[in-house]
């Protein structure tokens, strides 16, 4: 309905700049009206005429702060926005604006003042808490970052999401049973909290657990889902088990849900050559190379596999060393 009512109002606004183009008002209204349209371009140069016409008009430098904001010019919106903060220092949109504008430049630690003006006027503000952690774990202030997170804990106790970031950075600090017991948390809290339990599953491999791992990977895999990961890290684990068909029937669906992923074929080919399975071996690291000719590993393995072929052409039981498994990629 004000949308409506914006649009209603350009024409009105146009005609009286068509009769009187210095009246700087009209050009502020005319910007006005053209924000919450989301016209950030034109009421930008609305916003530029009417201050020209009239410096002393402070409404036109505030939009013309939100209209480069919005429309992605951090540059010229930071120096509107503090001109803005000067006139209103309590006014918390403003520096979640100024924040947004530093963040878009990537100057991290400049976000982290505005944010911190804001928590003074709302304390328990958990989108900021939240903002400030995320901002700390890319400066690599891991503890200030578990401090962000455990303070949205305090007023949000039943936050899965918090804890499963608590459980990332400590993982990341190398502090694994502090993290493996934020994710089970997050786990328990959401059930069908895929990323958690995969990151559960992957911690548990990380530190030799490989039973306790597998066994979270097959619980994720009754969460519907479309991806491969958590596939290709089961089908790692029962491998390193030396259970090679579950691992193949495992990877075999991994292949299905995306048989564009190098790493899946190079997985398979590695169970194929603990089976004995050389030609099949083959194959399966010829694939990789085709999706990434430059995976190492691949390359290593076939070589490799290739010398078992003339040796034994009919899969006798002449059991070959193993490479080394590579620890699986994590992805969220």
């Amino acid at each position: 309905m004000l949308q409506k009512n914006y649009r209603k109002a350009l024409p009105a606004l146009n005609e009286s700049i068509r009769l009187d183009p210095k009246y700087a008002w009209a050009h502020h209204y005319l910007g006005q009206s053209y924000l919450p349209l989301k016209r950030y371009k034109a009421a930008a140069a609305a916003y530029r005429r009417a201050l020209v016409l009239n410096p002393e008009i402070e409404e036109a430098e505030l939009g013309l702060g939100i209209a480069y904001t919005h429309s992605h010019q951090p540059q010229k919106a930071l120096p509107y926005l503090k001109k803005a903060i000067k006139r209103d220092p309590r006014n918390t949109r403003l520096y979640m604006l100024m924040a947004e504008n530093y963040l878009k430049l990537g100057k991290h630690e400049e976000a982290i003042a505005p944010y911190r003006k804001i928590l003074k006027e709302e304390p328990e503000n958990q989108k900021i808490w939240l903002h400030l952690g995320t901002i700390y774990l890319k400066l690599k202030r891991y503890d200030d970052a578990i401090a962000a997170y455990h303070r949205i804990l305090q007023l949000a106790p039943d936050n899965a999401h918090i804890y499963y970031e608590l459980g990332k950075v400590n993982t990341t600090v190398g502090r694994y049973e502090t993290a493996l017991n934020a994710y089970r948390k997050a786990v328990r809290l959401r059930p069908n909290f895929l990323r958690a339990r995969y990151r559960l599953g992957l911690l548990l491999d990380l530190m030799g657990r490989r039973q306790e791992a597998i066994r979270v990977y097959q619980s994720a895999l009754k969460i519907p889902h479309d991806s491969e990961n958590i596939h290709l890290s089961l089908g790692w684990a029962l491998a390193e088990e030396k259970r090679y068909y579950e691992a193949m029937k495992i990877l075999k669906q991994a292949v299905t849900l995306n048989p564009e992923n190098p790493e899946t074929h190079f997985a398979l080919g590695w169970v194929y050559y603990g089976l004995e399975f050389y030609a099949q071996a083959v194959a399966s690291y010829q694939e990789a190379l085709r999706l990434n000719p430059n995976h190492t590993g691949a390359q290593f393995n076939l070589k490799l596999a290739e010398t078992r072929l003339p040796i034994d052409p009919d899969f006798s039981k002449t059991k070959p060393g193993t490479p080394a498994l590579p620890v699986p990629e994590l992805k969220d």
